[in-house]
Order: C-alpha cells, then sequence, then structure tokens
C-alpha cells in the first residue's frame, strides 16, 4: 500500500511538472522564433513588410537598405530629401512586429 501511494505522489509531480513546463513553452514561443530557421523567416517577413510600407507612404526606397532582427529593425541609405528620413521612420515604427527603429537614412549629396 505505501508503495502505490508513493508511486502515486511521484506521477501526480511529474505531471504537475510536465504541465508547468508545456506552458511556459507555450508562453515563450509566441514572442520567440523555436528555429534558426524560423527566426530568418520572421526577419525576412518583417523587412518585407516595412519595404512595403515605405512603398507605400511614397518613400524612394531605391537607395535604403531594410534590416530586421527580432523586432529591431535599421533603416540604412540615402533619399533624396530631408522630409522623407522622418517619414521613413514613421512609416517604420507603424508595421506590425517592430519593436525599434533606428533609422540612419541621410539626404542624398547632389552630383553623388
Amino acid at each position: 500500500m505505501k508503495i502505490s501511494r508513493m508511486l502515486a505522489a511521484s506521477l501526480f509531480s511529474v505531471a504537475a511538472c510536465v504541465s508547468v513546463n508545456l506552458a511556459h513553452a507555450q508562453d515563450s514561443g509566441a514572442s520567440q522564433p523555436t528555429t534558426k530557421k524560423a527566426g530568418h523567416s520572421a526577419n525576412w517577413k518583417l523587412e518585407h513588410a516595412v519595404r512595403q510600407e515605405l512603398d507605400k507612404e511614397k518613400i524612394d526606397t531605391s537607395d535604403i537598405r531594410v534590416v530586421a532582427r527580432t523586432g529591431v529593425v535599421s533603416l540604412d541609405g540615402t533619399v533624396k530629401d530631408e522630409s522623407q528620413i522622418a517619414a521613413a521612420g514613421t512609416a517604420a515604427e507603424g508595421v506590425a512586429g517592430v519593436k525599434s527603429v533606428k533609422n540612419n537614412v541621410t539626404v542624398r549629396v547632389v552630383g553623388q
């Protein structure tokens, strides 16, 4: 009888630990990709979404590089006039999944 009670208590403890670990894994998996490939895919999708938003806002993206890493977006390159610098940063910030934007866009110097 003692062995069956100890076995039942052990099984209950194991089941409780497993359910806690599964719940934790589900919560943390929602915010971070589970594999390296999934991370690359998520970054690419975010870069694509930001580029689409820049195009939608009529920002000349011919010399803008968009790089996304786990929600942090970097904009590098040049635009024709200064007003497009702030517009590019604002457009990128409005995309779902973007946590922050590093706007390194500058004005293109005439003749270069």
